[in-house]
């Protein structure tokens, strides 16, 4: 290259000289001897610029000869282009390294040019008044190669002030980079901890998430020193060292502080990669590479390649290899990573594939599976506006995790997750969905130890054998009962043992521990719903064995919340009750219930058509029923609490069999089907027949208490219902009786109906099998849709085939025999069964109500002398209490009383078609308004007792508000006192305000008059003046239904009944109720009734004018 060189420079200078010459011979300027004087120079001249043109020449030919040797001009040879890829191995920490220092450079540069624009603004400001200067060339991030990097250079300059700051204080560029590094690596494990915790968030208050956050920083520094996973969840007691993840810790001492070789102890021995992959996977890399950049070269690699099978070992299969090169381009042309080709070329084993088909049914992927998803339900459950953000964690996870990891496509399919949770899939189904988890491994009970132990740690905190927590507790969805340590050592090898003795079962202990780790759940779900959870309670208490001391449990349950409340621990508590013993308080072991409720009288062999099978179903049923009622047919809230009964349960019991068949159950229970009838259904209980003797063991079962828990039934309702079901053998007088007590909630209280449906299905259960208990209850929508329509009772009792006419007549004449008999003192007896009954009710509803009333009676009786009835009546009402808290009934305190005489024994018979503590029996109207005006009078001089009296019936009156006697205070009370201030007597007021007939209309003529007639005409008065209100005249026929069940035949009120829309038709036609009456050919003759003298005293008469008062009442009210 200097020859060359030579020659230019020599080149130059020859043009040169002979430009300068030329130039000075055609000068214009020079004179002729000037130009003579020139020529004799030229010459000279001349003479030496041939000497030097010819060294010249010399020059150039030999500069000429070695340009054609150095260009090969001469030999014309053919070209081989070889192209040599050298595949290095990335190095992530180098690559960042890299990009890092690029960054810097470029804030070198930027800082360099920053300052030469600011010195040569200042040279020309007064010329420009603005100047940008650029640096061709610079560095910049896109110079690197690949996308991540440019973007963690971009990372670093977003960072400049950081790095400015490092460098002013002297740092070197690597100093920086690894400042930097340590920065960004604190970053992303921060923004980690910020996901972990925002999880932990949603979990209980003791899952195992708060002990990951809680040692989060030496988890850190643990994964920084290379500490194997499994190494650092046995520090933490996550993992035992005896672990089945198939990693074995051998001789980790738990005192020795854990290094960076504590993770060799830890980590699997792979499997050597054979020689033949490798050198497939890196040919293919280079034959990979060479398509993308020179697919015009792929030929000439074939005898490239056919030269390097020369040099290497047979074991690599190089030959083969070459035989299916032709193969190997087309998967590579294809778009088949080099890994992916070998694979296909069978020089790779599928087993190291991460393709995301491997991780399918894999116990792993099942496991993150059924975690992740469960962890979205508990977040749909308790905050279903946070799902998005945790839609957003989990794609952060996921790239942290890598491209290969299953996780992005777990997240792809987040939404059909959501949507299965919404109607109540179970994760581990979902994730059988999503063939993460196998269907065959679902009996499997390594399978059920390992969804148990993940799961429940997440769901229910840690519950285990260490103090901070074990992996081997009760998991589980919603906190599915297991044996921790039996679950531990069954997947034990049978030479195996655990490392830690198996502590013996304590029911009692174990049941506790599970009930309150419930109220837990559901405490800091929904507190609002832990009445429900004791009901519940009461329930399951009936369900296991005494040795469980449910009990206990359920009388201590408001304890249990409030030491929940204050953070103790599930066992904790228990250990306070005394349900669990002290010797294991550093193991804090919890016992389950597995075998040992195996043992309950139903156990759990469901068994087709058992008797325990229908047992069972008819009690989950009822508190279905109860759940539905509470929060309507929302079927995840009822599955719910379904779901936590079973829990209380083992996972062997029925009641897990019996929620699988839940839509059906609750579609039955909102049609209004009674808990038989849908448990009939199911093929649970068998359809029994009432004449079908062959059947009386499925009538005759002993069924434990839940059952026949009828506790939490209205009492007063309870007892009609139960007197009624148990008369049962009579088909008529049942009939009458239980459609009685339908036909008062109908008309009154139609919530009441489900109830009266639940007690009949308890009580029937208990009857013998000849009673006609059974065939009533399959007929009892029957009797409501007939009630409803206005239908009488013995009419819709004749139809169902209970009642013939001689079967009517035997209910109806004992009862009148009983009236027209009149007893001596049969009037007041009625009334004081009345008012003990509604005591009874108050004790038994409103405790706290009768003593406020007691205490306001007696301050009242404080006001009146000491010789006034009011004392004796409040010893004999505290009498009366007393005997009531005995237990003992109404009429046996009313004849203890002198109040009734033992004939009146009979009216019990007419319990549930009367109400005595109505107004057909008690005193009129008139001689109570004159009874409270006269004792208004007493009080009215003194004003401050008038001041107590108002406030101390005013209580009264909020006990019994439909009493006459606060209807007439309440109503009347400021004009009663006004006319008594006015000085006017109480006869005279009562009469102002009608309770009282004035003196002259009390006389009237005495006329014969049929009694039939005088019953039509009375029913026709009535119906003239609520012929235009419907409901008045279902109330009015109802109440006339009813009062001919206790009517004599003399009142022909069944005829009466029959005609009472013809009645009612005539009525509105204008007819008076005599012509209506006489149309109806109820007014003959032949059934006259002659008055006599004490008529007024007759029950007969008595009984026509308490029903015409009360009808009047009644459309008064209206």
């Amino acid at each position: 290259m200097r020859s060359v060189h030579a020659l230019l420079l020599s080149l130059v200078a020859a043009s040169t000289v002979s430009s300068a010459e030329l130039e000075m011979r055609h000068s214009p300027d020079m004179t002729d001897d000037q130009m003579i004087g020139g020529i004799e120079e030229n010459e000279k001249e001349n003479d030496e610029i041939v000497s030097l043109m010819t060294a010249l020449s010399e020059q150039f030919q030999r500069s000429s000869e070695m340009l054609q040797s150095f260009f090969h001009l001469n030999d014309v040879d053919d070209a081989v282009r070889i192209v040599v890829i050298e595949q290095k191995e990335q190095d992530p920490a180098r690559d960042r390294k890299m990009a890092c220092l690029k960054a810097v450079e470029k804030i070198h540069e930027d800082e360099e040019l920053e300052q030469e624009t600011m010195t040569f603004m200042t040279y020309i400001r007064s010329t420009f008044d603005k100047m940008s200067l650029q640096v061709w060339g610079g560095a910049s991030c896109e110079d690197l190669d690949r996308p991540e990097l440019v973007e963690q250079c971009n990372l670093v300059l977003k960072s400049e002030d950081v790095v400015q700051k490092y460098l002013l204080e002297g740092k070197t560029d690597d100093q920086v980079w690894s400042t930097v590094q340590i920065s960004q690596d604190m970053q992303q494990v921060e923004q980690v901890r910020e996901i972990i915790g925002d999880v932990c968030d949603a979990m209980p208050a003791d899952s195992m998430c708060h002990t990951v956050l809680k040692n989060y920083d030496a988890i850190v520094d643990w994964v920084k020193h290379g500490t194997d996973s499994l190494v650092v969840c046995s520090r933490l007691a996550i993992c035992s060292a005896d672990s089945d993840d198939g990693s074995k810790i051998p001789g980790l001492d738990s005192e020795e502080p854990l290094a960076a070789e504590d993770g060799a102890l830890a980590t699997a021995d792979l499997n050597k990669q054979e020689q033949s992959c490798f050198f497939c996977t890196h040919v293919t890399g280079v034959i990979y590479e060479v398509n993308i950049l020179f697919p015009d070269q792929l030929p000439i690699l074939t005898s490239l390649f056919a030269s390097v099978c020369e040099m290497t070992a047979a074991v690599s299969k190089c030959q083969e290899a070459k035989a299916n090169f032709d193969r190997i381009v087309d998967l590579v042309q294809l778009g088949q990573q080099p890994r992916e080709v070998c694979v296909n070329a069978d020089f790779c084993s599928k087993v190291a594939s991460l393709d995301i088909t491997h991780m399918h049914g894999n116990d792993k992927a099942c496991v993150y599976c059924d975690a992740a998803t469960t962890v979205v339900e508990v977040i749909l459950q308790e905050a279903p506006e946070e799902i998005n953000q945790i839609r957003e964690y989990a794609d952060m996870i996921c790239n942290i995790l890598g491209e290969d990891s299953p996780c992005h496509e777990y997240v792809s399919q987040m939404d059909t997750v959501i949507d299965s949770l919404n109607k109540g899939s179970h994760p581990r189904d979902i994730c059988k969905m999503l063939k993460y988890c196998s269907a065959e491994r679902e009996d499997d009970p390594s399978s059920q130890l390992t969804e148990r132990s993940r799961v429940g740690m997440m769901r229910n905190g840690r519950v285990g054998n260490h103090p901070r927590g074990s992996m081997n507790e009760q998991g589980g969805r919603h906190g599915r009962v297991g044996n921790g340590m039996q679950d531990e050592t069954a997947v034990m090898q049978a030479d195996e043992r655990p490392a830690h003795p198996v502590h013996p079962h304590h029911g009692s202990c174990g049941f506790c521990s599970r009930v309150a780790t419930v109220i837990h759940q559901v405490n800091q779900k929904s507190p609002e719903k832990l009445s429900i959870v004791k009901t519940i309670l009461s329930n399951v208490c009936q369900l296991v064995p005494s040795k469980f001391k449910c009990d206990v449990v359920d009388k201590n349950f408001d304890k249990i919340v409030e030491m929940e409340k204050e953070g103790k621990h599930p066992h904790e508590i228990c250990k306070l009750l005394g349900l669990c013993d002290n010797m294991h308080d550093g193991e804090e072991h919890v016992p389950f219930v597995t075998a040992d409720v195996k043992d309950i009288t139903v156990g759990s062999d469901w068994r087709p058509e058992n008797e325990t099978e229908c047992t069972y179903c008819q009690f989950a049923t009822t508190v279905a029923k109860i759940a539905v009622e509470q929060y309507g047919a929302d079927i995840r809230e009822v599955r719910a609490y379904a779901d936590m009964i079973c829990d209380m349960l083992s996972k062997d019991n029925p009641c897990h069999i019996y929620v699988k068949q839940f839509d059906f159950v609750i579609d039955s229970i909102t049609k209004g089907m009674s808990s038989k009838a849908i448990c009939v259904g199911l093929k649970f209980c068998i359809a029994t027949n009432a004449n079908d003797k062959g059947n009386t063991a499925s009538s005759g079962l002993s069924f434990t208490s839940p059952i026949s828990d009828r506790t939490a039934h209205d009492a007063i309702l309870l007892r009609q219902v139960n007197d009624a079901m148990k008369a049962s053998i009579d088909g008529c007088f049942f009939c009458t009786q239980a459609a009685s007590v339908i036909e008062v909630a109908v008309a009154a209280d139609s919530s009441k109906i489900a109830q009266i449906r639940q007690i009949a299905d308890v009580v029937c259960i208990m009857l013998p099998s000849e009673s006609q208990c059974q065939s009533f209850m399959e007929k009892f929508d029957t009797v409501i849709d007939s009630l409803r329509k206005g239908k009488q009772i013995k009419a819709i009792c004749h139809d169902l085939q209970y009642c013939t006419a001689d079967a009517m007549a035997t209910v109806v004449v004992p009862d009148m025999i009983a009236v027209q008999n009149h007893d001596k003192g049969s009037g007041t007896c009625a009334y004081c069964n009345g008012i003990v009954t509604v005591l009874h009710y108050a004790l038994d509803q409103e405790s706290d109500q009768v003593k406020a009333m007691r205490e306001a009676v007696g301050t009242f009786c404080e006001l009146l002398p000491t010789d006034d009835a009011c004392h004796n009546g409040l010893t004999t009402f505290d009498e009366v209490v007393s005997d009531l808290l005995s237990r003992k009934e109404p009429a046996a305190i009313c004849q203890r009383l002198s109040l009734c005489a033992s004939a009146g024994a009979r009216s019990d018979l007419l319990s549930g078609l009367l109400d005595f503590t109505g107004g057909d029996f008690l005193p009129k109207r008139c001689t109570t308004c004159q009874q409270n005006t006269l004792l208004l009078a007493s009080v009215i001089t003194r004003p401050d007792s008038l001041v107590t009296f108002e406030d101390e019936i005013s209580s009264v009156c909020r006990l019994i508000p439909e009493s006459s006697e606060c209807e007439l205070l309440m109503k009347h009370y400021d004009v009663i006192i006004d006319l008594l201030k006015k000085k006017e007597d109480a006869e005279t007021i009562c009469t102002r305000i009608g309770e009282c007939v004035p003196a002259d209309e009390e006389v009237q003529e005495e006329k014969s008059m049929p009694v039939s007639c005088l019953f039509c005409e009375l029913t026709a008065d009535v119906l003239e003046h609520a012929k235009d209100s419907e409901k008045v005249l279902r109330e009015a026929k109802a109440t006339l239904e009813t009062m001919c069940t206790v009517l004599p035949p003399l009142a022909r009120c069944d005829v009466l009944s029959s005609k009472f829309d013809d009645l009612l038709s005539l009525m509105r036609d204008g007819n008076s109720p005599s012509e209506a009456c006489h149309a109806l050919a109820l007014c003959d003759a032949e059934f006259v009734f002659l008055p006599t003298s004490d008529m007024q005293e007759d029950p007969i008469v008595q009984a026509f004018e308490k029903g015409r008062q009360s009808m009047s009442k009644t459309m008064a009210i209206e």
